[in-house]
Protein backbone atom coordinates (compact mmCIF):
# COMPACT_ATOMS: atom_id res chain seq x y z
CA UNK A 1 0.00 0.00 0.00
CA UNK A 2 1.41 3.39 -1.01
CA UNK A 3 1.82 5.82 1.87
CA UNK A 4 1.11 9.51 1.45
CA UNK A 5 3.48 11.96 3.06
CA UNK A 6 3.84 15.72 2.96
CA UNK A 7 6.88 17.91 3.47
CA UNK A 8 7.04 20.70 6.05
CA UNK A 9 6.69 23.22 3.24
CA UNK A 10 3.51 21.58 1.95
CA UNK A 11 2.01 21.53 5.45
CA UNK A 12 2.76 25.25 5.86
CA UNK A 13 1.27 25.96 2.44
CA UNK A 14 -1.88 24.02 3.35
CA UNK A 15 -2.32 25.98 6.58
CA UNK A 16 -1.87 29.23 4.66
CA UNK A 17 -4.40 28.14 2.04
CA UNK A 18 -7.00 27.46 4.74
CA UNK A 19 -6.44 30.83 6.40
CA UNK A 20 -6.47 32.74 3.11
CA UNK A 21 -9.67 30.97 2.08
CA UNK A 22 -11.30 31.85 5.40
CA UNK A 23 -10.35 35.51 4.94
CA UNK A 24 -11.76 35.44 1.41
CA UNK A 25 -15.09 33.98 2.51
CA UNK A 26 -15.32 36.47 5.38
CA UNK A 27 -14.72 39.48 3.12
CA UNK A 28 -17.19 38.22 0.50
CA UNK A 29 -19.92 37.82 3.11
CA UNK A 30 -19.23 40.87 5.24
CA UNK A 31 -17.11 43.20 3.13
CA UNK A 32 -19.98 45.42 2.06
CA UNK A 33 -19.71 47.36 -1.21
CA UNK A 34 -17.49 45.75 -3.82
CA UNK A 35 -15.62 49.02 -4.43
CA UNK A 36 -14.57 48.93 -0.79
CA UNK A 37 -13.62 45.27 -0.51
CA UNK A 38 -12.27 44.50 -4.01
CA UNK A 39 -8.56 45.19 -3.26
CA UNK A 40 -8.72 42.88 -0.21
CA UNK A 41 -10.52 40.21 -2.25
CA UNK A 42 -7.90 40.32 -5.00
CA UNK A 43 -5.02 40.27 -2.50
CA UNK A 44 -6.24 37.20 -0.62
CA UNK A 45 -7.28 35.46 -3.83
CA UNK A 46 -3.79 35.87 -5.30
CA UNK A 47 -2.28 34.80 -1.97
CA UNK A 48 -4.48 31.69 -1.91
CA UNK A 49 -3.49 30.77 -5.49
CA UNK A 50 0.20 31.41 -4.72
CA UNK A 51 0.08 29.10 -1.70
CA UNK A 52 -1.78 26.47 -3.73
CA UNK A 53 0.86 26.58 -6.47
CA UNK A 54 3.62 26.35 -3.86
CA UNK A 55 1.93 23.26 -2.47
CA UNK A 56 2.27 21.58 -5.88
CA UNK A 57 6.03 22.22 -6.07
CA UNK A 58 7.74 18.88 -6.64
CA UNK A 59 4.49 17.00 -7.32
CA UNK A 60 4.31 17.76 -11.02
CA UNK A 61 7.97 17.31 -11.88
CA UNK A 62 7.39 17.49 -15.64
CA UNK A 63 6.07 21.03 -15.46
CA UNK A 64 7.99 22.19 -12.40
CA UNK A 65 9.83 24.77 -14.51
CA UNK A 66 6.62 26.58 -15.45
CA UNK A 67 5.02 26.06 -12.02
CA UNK A 68 7.93 27.70 -10.19
CA UNK A 69 8.02 30.69 -12.52
CA UNK A 70 4.24 31.10 -12.26
CA UNK A 71 4.45 31.03 -8.45
CA UNK A 72 7.25 33.60 -8.60
CA UNK A 73 5.02 35.96 -10.59
CA UNK A 74 2.15 35.45 -8.13
CA UNK A 75 4.27 36.22 -5.07
CA UNK A 76 5.95 39.24 -6.69
CA UNK A 77 2.58 40.70 -7.66
CA UNK A 78 1.43 40.73 -4.01
CA UNK A 79 3.45 43.84 -3.01
CA UNK A 80 1.96 45.67 -6.00
CA UNK A 81 -1.58 44.66 -5.03
CA UNK A 82 -0.83 45.59 -1.41
CA UNK A 83 -0.26 49.15 -2.63
CA UNK A 84 -3.92 49.32 -3.73
CA UNK A 85 -5.07 47.57 -0.57
CA UNK A 86 -3.13 50.04 1.60
CA UNK A 87 -4.73 52.97 -0.24
CA UNK A 88 -8.20 51.49 0.24
CA UNK A 89 -7.60 50.92 3.95
CA UNK A 90 -6.24 54.45 4.37
CA UNK A 91 -9.09 56.12 2.46
CA UNK A 92 -11.72 53.55 3.29
CA UNK A 93 -14.74 55.66 2.33
CA UNK A 94 -13.22 57.02 -0.89
CA UNK A 95 -12.56 55.58 -4.33
CA UNK A 96 -9.02 54.83 -5.43
CA UNK A 97 -7.91 57.06 -8.31
CA UNK A 98 -8.15 55.41 -11.74
CA UNK A 99 -4.50 56.05 -12.57
CA UNK A 100 -3.40 54.24 -9.41
CA UNK A 101 -5.51 51.20 -10.29
CA UNK A 102 -4.28 51.17 -13.90
CA UNK A 103 -0.65 51.44 -12.77
CA UNK A 104 -0.94 48.55 -10.33
CA UNK A 105 -2.83 46.35 -12.80
CA UNK A 106 -0.30 47.02 -15.57
CA UNK A 107 2.73 46.28 -13.36
CA UNK A 108 1.13 43.15 -11.91
CA UNK A 109 0.15 41.82 -15.34
CA UNK A 110 3.63 42.48 -16.71
CA UNK A 111 5.13 40.13 -14.13
CA UNK A 112 3.21 37.24 -15.70
CA UNK A 113 4.42 38.04 -19.22
CA UNK A 114 8.06 38.76 -18.39
CA UNK A 115 8.93 35.08 -17.63
CA UNK A 116 7.25 33.97 -20.87
CA UNK A 117 9.27 36.45 -22.88
CA UNK A 118 12.50 35.63 -21.05
CA UNK A 119 12.10 31.89 -21.65
CA UNK A 120 12.05 32.54 -25.39
CA UNK A 121 14.98 34.96 -25.30
CA UNK A 122 17.42 33.17 -22.98
CA UNK A 123 16.30 29.59 -23.65
CA UNK A 124 19.12 29.00 -26.13
CA UNK A 125 21.72 30.51 -23.81
CA UNK A 126 21.10 28.10 -20.92
CA UNK A 127 22.84 24.76 -20.57
CA UNK A 128 19.93 23.14 -18.73
CA UNK A 129 16.42 23.64 -17.43
CA UNK A 130 17.59 24.34 -13.87
CA UNK A 131 19.88 27.12 -15.05
CA UNK A 132 17.11 28.61 -17.22
CA UNK A 133 14.66 28.52 -14.32
CA UNK A 134 17.11 30.27 -11.99
CA UNK A 135 18.10 32.93 -14.52
CA UNK A 136 14.49 33.63 -15.51
CA UNK A 137 13.49 33.86 -11.84
CA UNK A 138 16.34 36.26 -11.06
CA UNK A 139 15.51 38.65 -13.90
CA UNK A 140 11.79 38.53 -13.08
CA UNK A 141 12.66 39.24 -9.43
CA UNK A 142 14.58 42.35 -10.42
CA UNK A 143 11.47 43.74 -12.10
CA UNK A 144 9.19 42.55 -9.30
CA UNK A 145 11.33 44.05 -6.53
CA UNK A 146 11.62 47.33 -8.45
CA UNK A 147 7.86 47.55 -9.05
CA UNK A 148 6.80 46.48 -5.55
CA UNK A 149 9.40 48.46 -3.59
CA UNK A 150 8.78 51.54 -5.73
CA UNK A 151 5.04 51.56 -5.08
CA UNK A 152 5.38 50.81 -1.37
CA UNK A 153 7.97 53.56 -0.91
CA UNK A 154 5.76 55.97 -2.84
CA UNK A 155 2.88 55.10 -0.52
CA UNK A 156 4.92 55.59 2.66
CA UNK A 157 6.46 58.92 1.67
CA UNK A 158 3.58 60.47 -0.29
CA UNK A 159 0.54 59.51 1.77
CA UNK A 160 0.83 61.95 4.67
CA UNK A 161 -2.59 60.91 5.90
CA UNK A 162 -0.93 57.78 7.30
CA UNK A 163 0.42 59.84 10.20
CA UNK A 164 -3.01 61.36 10.82
CA UNK A 165 -4.48 57.88 10.91
CA UNK A 166 -2.54 57.01 14.07
CA UNK A 167 -4.43 59.72 15.97
CA UNK A 168 -7.83 58.78 14.62
CA UNK A 169 -9.75 57.11 17.42
CA UNK A 170 -12.40 55.76 15.03
CA UNK A 171 -10.76 52.58 13.77
CA UNK A 172 -7.57 54.55 13.11
CA UNK A 173 -5.30 52.31 15.18
CA UNK A 174 -6.66 49.13 13.56
CA UNK A 175 -6.22 50.51 10.06
CA UNK A 176 -2.75 51.87 10.82
CA UNK A 177 -1.68 48.51 12.24
CA UNK A 178 -3.06 46.67 9.23
CA UNK A 179 -1.25 48.93 6.76
CA UNK A 180 2.01 48.65 8.72
CA UNK A 181 1.82 44.83 8.76
CA UNK A 182 0.96 44.79 5.07
CA UNK A 183 3.96 46.92 4.12
CA UNK A 184 6.43 45.11 6.43
CA UNK A 185 5.44 41.60 5.30
CA UNK A 186 5.60 42.52 1.63
CA UNK A 187 9.01 44.15 2.07
CA UNK A 188 10.20 40.93 3.75
CA UNK A 189 8.80 39.01 0.79
CA UNK A 190 10.78 41.14 -1.66
CA UNK A 191 13.94 40.68 0.43
CA UNK A 192 13.39 36.91 0.44
CA UNK A 193 13.15 36.81 -3.36
CA UNK A 194 16.35 38.84 -3.52
CA UNK A 195 18.19 36.47 -1.17
CA UNK A 196 17.25 33.54 -3.36
CA UNK A 197 18.45 35.38 -6.46
CA UNK A 198 21.85 35.91 -4.83
CA UNK A 199 22.02 32.25 -3.74
CA UNK A 200 21.66 32.93 -0.02
CA UNK A 201 18.57 30.71 0.08
CA UNK A 202 17.84 27.41 -1.60
CA UNK A 203 14.61 26.91 -3.52
CA UNK A 204 13.13 24.85 -0.67
CA UNK A 205 14.10 27.55 1.87
CA UNK A 206 12.50 30.17 -0.38
CA UNK A 207 9.21 28.24 -0.48
CA UNK A 208 9.17 27.72 3.29
CA UNK A 209 10.00 31.38 4.00
CA UNK A 210 7.24 32.61 1.69
CA UNK A 211 4.69 30.32 3.31
CA UNK A 212 5.73 31.40 6.81
CA UNK A 213 5.42 35.07 5.84
CA UNK A 214 1.92 34.40 4.49
CA UNK A 215 0.88 32.62 7.70
CA UNK A 216 2.37 35.37 9.85
CA UNK A 217 0.64 38.10 7.87
CA UNK A 218 -2.81 36.49 7.98
CA UNK A 219 -2.46 35.80 11.70
CA UNK A 220 -1.36 39.35 12.54
CA UNK A 221 -3.98 41.17 10.49
CA UNK A 222 -6.98 38.89 11.07
CA UNK A 223 -8.29 40.89 14.04
CA UNK A 224 -7.80 44.28 12.40
CA UNK A 225 -9.21 43.05 9.09
CA UNK A 226 -12.38 41.76 10.70
CA UNK A 227 -12.86 45.05 12.55
CA UNK A 228 -12.55 47.03 9.31
CA UNK A 229 -15.00 44.70 7.54
CA UNK A 230 -17.48 44.18 10.41
CA UNK A 231 -20.56 42.01 10.47
CA UNK A 232 -23.61 43.23 8.56
CA UNK A 233 -25.84 42.87 11.62
CA UNK A 234 -26.09 46.64 12.15
CA UNK A 235 -26.88 47.18 8.49
CA UNK A 236 -29.75 44.72 8.71
CA UNK A 237 -31.11 46.51 11.75
CA UNK A 238 -31.13 49.81 9.90
CA UNK A 239 -33.62 48.41 7.40
CA UNK A 240 -36.11 47.31 10.02
CA UNK A 241 -37.57 50.83 10.15
CA UNK A 242 -37.06 53.90 8.02
CA UNK A 243 -38.44 56.26 10.64
CA UNK A 244 -36.37 58.03 13.27
CA UNK A 245 -37.61 57.84 16.84
CA UNK A 246 -38.01 61.00 18.95
CA UNK A 247 -34.72 60.27 20.68
CA UNK A 248 -32.98 59.79 17.34
CA UNK A 249 -34.43 63.07 16.05
CA UNK A 250 -32.87 64.84 19.04
CA UNK A 251 -29.54 63.19 18.22
CA UNK A 252 -29.95 64.32 14.60
CA UNK A 253 -30.47 67.91 15.77
CA UNK A 254 -27.27 67.58 17.81
CA UNK A 255 -25.37 66.32 14.78
CA UNK A 256 -26.63 69.23 12.68
CA UNK A 257 -25.59 71.69 15.39
CA UNK A 258 -22.10 70.21 15.62
CA UNK A 259 -21.75 70.42 11.85
CA UNK A 260 -23.14 73.90 11.24
CA UNK A 261 -22.25 75.75 14.47
CA UNK A 262 -19.27 73.96 16.00
CA UNK A 263 -17.92 72.78 12.62
CA UNK A 264 -16.38 69.66 14.15
CA UNK A 265 -15.43 68.44 10.67
CA UNK A 266 -12.56 70.95 10.70
CA UNK A 267 -10.73 68.62 13.08
CA UNK A 268 -9.10 65.90 10.95
CA UNK A 269 -8.96 63.50 13.91
CA UNK A 270 -12.61 63.92 14.88
CA UNK A 271 -14.54 60.68 14.37
CA UNK A 272 -17.66 58.76 15.25
CA UNK A 273 -16.53 57.97 18.80
CA UNK A 274 -15.99 61.68 19.57
CA UNK A 275 -19.37 62.50 18.04
CA UNK A 276 -21.07 59.83 20.14
CA UNK A 277 -19.37 61.13 23.28
CA UNK A 278 -20.51 64.72 22.71
CA UNK A 279 -24.08 63.59 22.06
CA UNK A 280 -24.10 61.17 25.02
CA UNK A 281 -25.03 58.35 22.68
CA UNK A 282 -23.55 55.10 21.40
CA UNK A 283 -22.08 54.77 17.92
CA UNK A 284 -24.75 52.37 16.56
CA UNK A 285 -27.69 54.88 16.69
CA UNK A 286 -25.48 57.54 15.09
CA UNK A 287 -24.63 55.20 12.24
CA UNK A 288 -28.32 54.44 11.76
CA UNK A 289 -29.23 58.15 11.75
CA UNK A 290 -26.51 59.01 9.22
CA UNK A 291 -27.59 56.13 7.01
CA UNK A 292 -31.31 56.99 7.11
CA UNK A 293 -31.20 60.78 7.04
CA UNK A 294 -28.09 61.52 4.96
CA UNK A 295 -27.54 58.17 3.17
CA UNK A 296 -23.85 58.74 3.92
CA UNK A 297 -21.14 57.53 6.24
CA UNK A 298 -19.61 60.02 8.68
CA UNK A 299 -16.40 60.52 6.63
CA UNK A 300 -18.50 61.16 3.52
CA UNK A 301 -20.68 63.66 5.38
CA UNK A 302 -17.65 65.44 6.82
CA UNK A 303 -16.05 65.64 3.39
CA UNK A 304 -19.24 67.17 1.98
CA UNK A 305 -19.08 70.01 4.53
CA UNK A 306 -15.32 70.36 4.09
CA UNK A 307 -15.67 70.68 0.33
CA UNK A 308 -18.45 73.26 0.66
CA UNK A 309 -16.29 75.39 2.95
CA UNK A 310 -13.18 74.85 0.81
CA UNK A 311 -15.00 76.04 -2.32
CA UNK A 312 -16.08 79.17 -0.47
CA UNK A 313 -12.52 79.87 0.68
CA UNK A 314 -11.12 79.26 -2.79
CA UNK A 315 -13.56 81.81 -4.24
CA UNK A 316 -13.34 84.48 -1.53
CA UNK A 317 -9.74 84.34 -0.29
CA UNK A 318 -6.21 84.10 -1.65
CA UNK A 319 -5.10 81.57 0.97
CA UNK A 320 -2.83 78.78 -0.25
CA UNK A 321 -4.34 75.43 -1.20
CA UNK A 322 -2.50 73.72 1.66
CA UNK A 323 -3.79 76.26 4.19
CA UNK A 324 -7.37 75.73 3.01
CA UNK A 325 -6.90 71.95 3.19
CA UNK A 326 -5.72 72.17 6.80
CA UNK A 327 -8.37 74.68 7.90
CA UNK A 328 -11.24 72.66 6.48
CA UNK A 329 -10.17 69.44 8.20
CA UNK A 330 -8.52 67.38 5.48
CA UNK A 331 -5.72 65.19 6.81
CA UNK A 332 -3.30 66.17 4.07
CA UNK A 333 -3.00 68.13 0.85
CA UNK A 334 -2.98 64.83 -1.06
CA UNK A 335 -6.30 63.79 0.48
CA UNK A 336 -7.81 67.22 -0.21
CA UNK A 337 -6.79 67.15 -3.88
CA UNK A 338 -8.11 63.61 -4.34
CA UNK A 339 -11.52 64.24 -2.74
CA UNK A 340 -11.90 67.61 -4.46
CA UNK A 341 -11.18 66.23 -7.92
CA UNK A 342 -13.38 63.16 -7.39
CA UNK A 343 -16.32 65.39 -6.50
CA UNK A 344 -15.84 68.32 -8.92
CA UNK A 345 -13.70 66.91 -11.72
CA UNK A 346 -11.26 69.79 -11.14
CA UNK A 347 -8.22 70.37 -8.99
CA UNK A 348 -8.53 73.14 -6.36
CA UNK A 349 -6.22 75.32 -8.46
CA UNK A 350 -8.35 74.85 -11.59
CA UNK A 351 -11.53 75.55 -9.59
CA UNK A 352 -10.06 78.81 -8.27
CA UNK A 353 -9.06 79.99 -11.75
CA UNK A 354 -12.54 79.62 -13.22
CA UNK A 355 -14.27 81.11 -10.18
Amino acid sequence: MTSVSFSLQQILATLGMCQALYALVYIIIRGGALSKSLPALIYFLVLFVALTVDFTQGIFSKIEFNVFLFSTSLWLSLPIISYLLSLQILYIEERIASWQIITAVFLSASLYFIPLILVEIIGELCTGQTECTKLTHDITSIFGVAFGAGLLLAFVFREKSLTILRKDKTMGAARYWLITCLICVNICLLVTEGLFSFNYLSKYELLITRDILALLFIYLVSTSLFRIYPTPIFTNKWTESDQLSLEEQKILEGIQRLLTVDKVYQDATYGRSELAQELSSSEAPISRILNLHYQKSLPQLFNEYRLKEAKSLLKQTSASIETIANETGFGSLTSFNRVFKNETGLTPTQFRKIN
